[in-house]
């Protein structure tokens, strides 16, 4: 399944919405959205949305690390949405559950300050 991104805006928080699946040959793609809105947009938010991801490798999580690196170097708040079931065992085996803010909803990501 190819992988499709897109970049949208909601109150000031920068969205990139994630679709497919996220392995070694379509993780450059999203982490070229992620460093790019990173670098050029500065949102206070960056949300990255991903519950129609229904596939994940560590290639996947170390570009979502990298984004959040980057993001704490620019006082950027780094949030992940709507991780599925699947998805989210991967950030759980890698015991990465804890180092990034997750939530359920974009509402969600969107009012907890």
């Amino acid at each position: 399944m190819e992988l499709y991104i897109e970049t949208r805006t909601k109150n000031q928080a920068y969205i990139i919405d994630v679709q497919g699946e996220v392995d070694l040959y379509s993780s450059p793609t999203m982490r070229e959205y992620i460093l790019k809105t990173l670098r050029q947009q500065h949102p206070p938010l960056l949300i990255i949305e991903l519950s129609r991801v229904n596939y994940m490798d560590s290639s996947g999580i170390a570009t979502l690390v990298e984004g959040l690196q980057l993001a704490n170097e620019y006082h950027i708040k780094f949030r992940l949405v709507g991780l599925s079931p699947i998805v989210l065992e991967v950030f759980q085996l890698a015991r990465l559950e804890r180092v990034f803010a997750i939530f359920k909803t974009e509402e969600e990501a969107l009012k907890d300050d």
